[in-house]
Parts: structure tokens; C-alpha cells; sequence
């Protein structure tokens, strides 16, 4: 399992760690090993350790299918398309990073369509799930996601804690403020 700490540590974007953990828990339960190979018709695989994951993913990709990793599930042609080997995706990091920045594409694109705040990020929510602006919505992932969003309290608590107080001296213009008292005019 990977915690909020951890998934804020390896955002580069700017994305909302929230709504990444959110993903994170529709796409893999936070199972690094996660591995989903699509449109295969074959047992439901279980595996619980990288390597092999690492191995099965080669060779269903070898096989000509492609398949999703890790914690963010990244697709193999995703992989591909940032110079990326099986082997780097599936690392937590990097793979919480390629899910970022395919997010954030997505949410220009919907934003290329006319979609602007929350109706973005939900486009782009299907955009990430099914590369289309609306059939996410159909198959009921954006509504996992958005569900888990707005409602984990385990989430919102955990922001809240991870929150830096910010802290500081005068500002510059209480050092203005207080240079002009001391050429404030005497007979004032």
C-alpha cells in the first residue's frame, strides 16, 4: 500500500495528491505489483511480487497484448510512448509520474474541448480509463474515482496533516510601512 506522503513526494505536476490516490485506489488497490492485461480471457492473475509482475507484463506485451501497471495503471502503449521499459513502470515513483502527466494531458485536452473545472478533471478521468472523453462515464469508472475523491475522509485527513505551516517574518510591506514612519514628517 502506498500512502499520501509517499504519492505527494512523487508528484512533478502539480496534481492534486488526493485526486491521484484516488486513481491509485480504483486503478490497483495501491498494489505495486498490479498488473491487468487487456482483453485477455484467461484466469484473473494474483500477483504479489514485482519481479514476477515484471515478467508476466514482458510477456503478455510479447504476445501482442497490452496490459496496465502498477499503482496509477499505466498501459503499455503509455510506457512506450515516454521512452519508459516495463521495468521503470512499474516503480512507484515513476509510475505515480506517468500517470501524473498523462492525467494532466488529458486535462488539456478537455480543456481543448470546451470543458473547463470539475467537468475537465472528470473528462479527463475518461480520457485516462478509456481514451475517450465520455465513455469513461458509461463504464462507471469516472464515478469510482470521483466518488473516492470527494468522499475519503481518510484522504482529506491525511492532507490535512501533511499541510506546512508557512512560516514567516515581516513582510515587505510591514518593512515598508515602518521605513515611511521614520520619515514621517515631524509636525505631522
Amino acid at each position: 500500500m502506498v500512502d499520501l506522503a509517499m504519492i505527494t513526494a512523487c508528484l512533478v505536476l502539480g496534481a492534486d495528491p488526493g485526486l491521484i490516490s484516488a486513481i491509485i485506489e480504483t486503478e490497483s488497490a495501491g498494489k505495486i505489483a498490479a498488473l491487468n492485461i487487456n482483453q485477455w480471457q484467461g484466469d484473473a492473475l494474483n500477483l504479489t511480487d514485482t519481479a514476477t509482475a515484471i515478467s508476466a507484463a514482458k510477456l503478455f506485451i510479447d504476445e501482442g497484448y497490452t496490459v496496465d501497471v502498477g499503482l496509477m495503471g499505466i498501459n503499455s502503449e503509455n510506457i512506450n510512448r515516454f521512452n519508459k521499459s516495463v521495468e521503470e513502470a512499474f516503480e512507484p515513483c515513476t509510475n505515480i509520474e506517468l500517470g501524473e502527466h498523462i492525467l494532466m494531458q488529458n486535462i488539456e485536452s478537455a480543456n481543448a474541448a470546451g470543458l473547463q473545472a470539475d467537468h475537465a478533471i472528470r473528462a479527463a478521468l475518461s480520457l485516462y480509463n478509456t481514451g475517450s472523453l465520455s465513455a469513461g462515464f458509461t463504464n462507471g469508472y469516472v464515478q469510482k474515482v470521483w466518488s473516492r475523491y470527494q468522499g475519503n475522509e481518510r484522504i482529506r485527513a491525511q492532507l490535512a496533516d501533511s499541510r506546512v505551516e508557512w512560516t514567516h517574518g515581516p513582510s515587505w510591506s510591514d518593512e515598508v510601512t515602518a521605513s515611511a514612519q521614520l520619515w514621517r514628517d515631524p509636525d505631522e
